[in-house]
């Protein structure tokens, strides 16, 4: 199933990169 604008694929990968990046941080601080 493909969505059908390329622009809500996009807007969802950078949703995702966000989150992860903060997640990222957070075990960052957790870690130290």
């Amino acid at each position: 199933m493909e969505p059908p604008l390329p622009s809500a694929t996009t807007n969802g990968q950078n949703k995702g990169q966000s989150l992860m990046i903060i997640f990222s941080k957070g075990d960052f601080l957790h870690k130290d």
